[in-house]
């Protein structure tokens, strides 16, 4: 048995469909294989929708990344999703917080987990605020993708 193949199949009209392709064995009245039954769903639209948001997260990615300032974006449990070289310039610390949370980050490059505290509680108010959380004396918001002056120990 074969199962979730990917196949390009040329039409007579010389187009092409993606299709998933699914092989089961066919049993004769003795249990042996007498043959096999293919399967195929027309996955062609599903792909190329696909692909197009793969394209519009890289174009994000790129904008996102060229901004200088520090910027992440983080999932509702407070995992990075994205964070820019602004934010952690070590290309393989940045690839490796994807997916960890601040107190991950904190440990993996010892730092107190005190900073990891502050930025959830900085965080958690910023989205009981639904806006910015500015530091002590600044009228600029905390940074928030960086442990900044105002989420240090």
């Amino acid at each position: 048995m074969l199962e979730g193949i990917d196949l390009e199949v040329r039409l007579p009209d010389g187009s092409a469909r993606l299709m998933l392709a699914h092989l089961y064995p066919s049993r004769g009245e003795d249990g042996g294989i007498g043959g096999c039954i293919l399967a195929c769903t027309d996955i062609t639209e599903r792909q190329r929708k696909t692909e197009a948001l793969e394209e519009r997260d890289r174009s994000y990615e790129t904008v996102l990344n060229a901004v200088p300032a520090p910027l992440a974006v983080f999932d509702r449990q407070q995992r990075y999703l994205f964070c820019n070289p602004s934010a952690i310039a070590n290309d393989e610390i940045r690839a490796w917080v994807i997916g960890r949370d601040d107190f991950e980050y904190c440990a993996h490059r010892g730092f107190s987990p005190t900073l990891a505290q502050n930025r959830r509680e900085r965080f958690q108010a910023a989205v009981r605020q639904r806006g910015p959380i500015f530091c002590e004396g600044s009228s600029s918001p905390c940074r928030t993708a960086a442990f900044g002056p105002c989420c240090a120990a």
